[in-house]
């Protein structure tokens, strides 16, 4: 337990380490995979990038996996649909759409389905400012 914990910690630091001091981030365990979440710049109005990064219990990227996010605020449910990610690095996906438009917490569903049909979900929440 501690060791995924760890390792959810240290990915979503590292995955949060380049770009703006204002991003949002999130992580969240599937098995033995680790999913972390980063929104960049996490402000409203602004063109926000969504990074999602996969690694294995060996800190090992996942690629070659596809990979969609759909975003909500829990407080404002609306039907949004899936966004798809694209490779960007080994391991690491992104897309400049997302559609934050009010401040607050918001959730990530990341699904990404990869070799032998293996299905990867995962959770997390963000943090999007005004």
């Amino acid at each position: 337990m501690w060791r995924n914990a760890i390792g959810v910690l240290a990915l979503a630091i590292a995955l949060g380490a380049c770009g703006s001091s204002t991003r949002a981030q999130g992580a969240a365990t599937d098995g033995d995979i680790t999913i972390a979440v980063v929104a960049d710049p996490g402000v409203v109005g602004e063109r926000n990038e969504l990074r999602v990064r996969l690694e294995d219990a060996q800190h090992h990227p996942v690629t070659g996996a596809h990979v969609t996010v759909q975003i909500e605020m829990p407080a404002m449910p609306m039907h949004r649909a899936p966004l798809p990610l694209e490779e960007r690095n080994s391991g690491e996906y992104a897309t400049a759409r997302p559609d934050f438009d009010m401040d607050g917490e918001w959730t990530t569903q990341v699904t990404a389905t990869g070799g032998a049909g293996r299905r990867i979900e995962g959770v997390t929440h963000l943090r999007i400012r005004d």
